[in-house]
């Protein structure tokens, strides 16, 4: 059938088109579907999270999920997401020091990836576009990362 095949392709096309029949989609369908579009698709592998699961003082790379806003009860209803892409620092040697600086090549190429994955991506009746894109540290962790917020407008 249609919808196998779908699913086939991107896990999570089946799943989220049987819940529209069955009413709204939830903050965790969308942080899904975007698991689901990322998982085992980029350079990074299995280290896709959602939410706070990523471990504790993880210095890998990694990426996370995690929902902003949730507007309207009502269709069309809007969503927020963010996609946090985490990646270890380079040690470089100033003046005879040590310093941690971003890998911003390897942080480059996981985020283009991540882009491509997101605007290539076709759920039924949801549109998903990458908003904006920035680059900060992580003190807790003392990594850098790059987050790409994400807009959804769902139609169906």
């Amino acid at each position: 059938c249609r919808s196998c095949r779908k699913a086939r392709t991107l896990k999570a096309d089946f799943s989220i088109n049987r819940k529209y029949q069955k009413g709204m989609i939830s903050i965790f369908d969308t942080e899904s579907i975007i698991f689901n579009l990322l998982i085992d698709k980029t350079s990074v592998g299995s280290k896709v999270y959602v939410g706070d699961t990523r471990p504790l003082n993880d210095e890998n790379e990694a990426i996370t999920i995690n929902t902003i806003t949730l507007m309207s009860d009502a269709l069309p209803m809007t969503r927020v997401n963010n996609i946090t892409v985490y990646c270890p620092d380079i040690v470089t040697i100033v003046n005879g020091l040590k310093e941690k600086k971003r890998n911003r090549v390897r942080l480059r190429e996981i985020s283009k990836e991540v882009i491509s994955i997101i605007r290539t991506a076709t759920v039924d009746g949801i549109l998903i576009t990458p908003d904006t894109i920035t680059t900060s540290y992580d003190y807790q962790v003392h990594q850098h990362y790059t987050n790409i917020r994400l807009n959804w407008l769902i139609q169906k």
